[in-house]
């Protein structure tokens, strides 16, 4: 009779908890960004049927009245196209302001590295001017004691 060692047991039980702990952070990690993914697949469809690739591989006797006619041949799905790709930067942009708006980190009122509230303005840049774009005044500024630059919400500047 063949005994199966001690050591065998243990190394199942790991590989299949670790199995266990893998699936539950790929859960997780859908869970929290499922609309960021379903955004950008919204987003890159829209593309995609803007530029009605179908076209080129559906035979247009195929098709002579109905709804595929409309969708393959007289810009049915470039219609979606639009349609989806301004639903995509609508709910996208929502949701980007929603993200920054619960970024902690972005509303502290000191330095993160010090501590200090002697901090002076310095010039935004670029994705600062496009994010005031959107609706959220990020602001940057410097700290004097341990020279720290980063972004801040201010808070005057939003509307109740």
């Amino acid at each position: 009779m063949s005994e199966v060692p001690e050591n065998q047991g243990k190394y199942r039980r790991r590989r299949s908890s670790r199995r266990k702990h893998q699936s539950k952070a790929v859960v997780g990690w859908l869970s929290h960004n499922g609309l960021d993914v379903l955004i950008n697949v919204l987003f890159v469809v829209g593309i995609l049927f803007l530029f009605d690739p179908f076209r080129f591989i559906v035979d247009p006797d195929q098709y002579t009245t109905g709804l595929g006619r409309w969708f393959f041949h007289e810009q049915g799905m470039q219609s979606l196209g639009g349609l989806g790709l301004v639903t995509a930067v609508l709910i996208g942009s929502i949701r980007l302001r929603w993200r920054i708006n619960n970024r902690q980190q972005w509303w502290a009122r000191g330095c993160p590295k010090c501590g200090s509230s002697d901090l002076s303005r310095i010039h935004r840049t670029w994705s600062d001017r496009l994010l005031g774009a959107v609706g959220i005044p990020l602001r940057r500024y410097t700290c004097r004691n341990c020279h720290w630059r980063g972004a801040r919400i201010d808070d005057s500047r939003i509307r109740s």
